[in-house]
């Protein structure tokens, strides 16, 4: 039984607790290098469906925003269970991050022009505005980090990831 080990802060090679501030860092510039991510929805007969998006960068709070079709079936599925997965991996580090949480489709003119990227109009026709575009807000309530190249969750004996829950506004490591 090794459930206790995965409830461990951040470890690194050298044996140090990463604090709650690197691992988001770590977490941040890993998605970053990585650029595309997969949304991890459920359908109807409780089968995960991933897809390959582009997501905007996570604002302070690590909430991540999607632009897609209003037509399609993840946006279907988010509105009948909310409960999602992203994951995140950057070949560079090798780095993985994998948030889960709750996303919801947000249909308001001003977040559709914030979550708007130039050159998505052959996607997308009549821009933000229009009636082929909506967007989606994902709220993660846990992270879980394998950073190679920060040394974070990645020691050899365990490789098991460092995991964050959320906590109000913040973020803690998960309970021992």
């Amino acid at each position: 039984m090794k459930l206790f080990v995965l409830a461990l802060a951040a470890t690194t090679l050298a044996g140090q607790t990463a604090s709650v501030a690197q691992t988001l860092d770590a977490a941040r510039a890993a998605m970053a290098s990585a650029r595309f991510c997969f949304l991890i929805t459920v359908d109807e007969s409780g089968q995960p469906r991933a897809r390959l998006m582009e997501a905007f960068a996570p604002d302070e709070k690590m909430t991540i925003w999607f632009g897609t079709n209003p037509a399609t079936r993840k946006v279907g599925q988010i509105r009948k269970n909310q409960r999602v997965t992203v994951a995140y991996y950057d070949p560079a580090g090798p780095n993985t991050v994998t948030l889960a949480g709750k996303a919801r489709v947000v249909d308001n003119a001003a977040e559709k022009k914030k979550h708007w990227r130039d050159g998505w109009d052959t996607f997308f026709p009549g821009g933000p505005s229009g009636a082929n575009y909506t967007v989606i807000e994902f709220v993660p309530d846990q992270l879980e980090l394998i950073s190679n190249s920060k040394n974070i969750g990645n020691a050899p004996a365990t490789l098991l990831p460092a995991i964050l829950i959320r906590s109000g506004n913040g973020w803690k490591p998960a309970a021992k």
